[in-house]
């Protein structure tokens, strides 16, 4: 019997039906489920919450040190070559108004964070939309979404 060469359009339908694009729904129940192990893979993305919270550590024990959902160190994510991942970063910090000083060398902005890549080769450009700053290690996440001029906080 002589074997038939598949049609694009037989190609095509087994690609559509390879290729799954939960809806956010699904990517929210899929990521729950990834979060028990840590790991967050292309096939479903995965939103990162910031918060603070006790972590048990071997050498240390409970320090409440920062975590990400729950988790330190902070997720994993692993990606196909070519693929996309879209983050939704939420600062759930309380909101200390410590960025104002006079003494750039003393702590300060303790509660902000920033999402940047390690060993990516990642664009450093703004997107068409304007919002999204590529891999910058200087965007402030500030908590909650909070922002404050200095002169409002420090009455300068």
């Amino acid at each position: 019997m002589k074997k038939m060469q598949p049609t694009q359009a037989d190609v095509q339908a087994r690609i559509e039906a390879s290729t799954w694009k939960p809806s956010r729904r699904r990517f929210l129940a899929g990521s729950t489920a990834l979060s028990a192990i840590g790991l967050a893979a292309s096939i479903f993305g995965r939103a990162a919450s910031a918060q603070s919270g006790p972590v048990l550590l071997v050498v240390e024990g409970a320090d409440g040190a920062f975590t990400y959902n729950g988790k330190s160190p902070g997720p994993t994510f692993v990606m196909d070559p070519g693929g996309t991942l879209d983050i939704e970063l939420v600062n759930e910090l309380e909101a200390v108004h410590d960025d104002c000083t006079d003494d750039m060398n003393r702590f300060h902005g303790l509660h902000t964070t920033n999402l940047h890549m390690h060993g990516l080769h990642v664009s450093p450009t703004t997107d068409a939309s304007g919002q999204f700053d590529a891999d910058n290690v200087f965007v402030n996440v500030t908590p909650r979404g909070q922002f404050m001029p200095c002169e409002e906080i420090c009455g300068a």
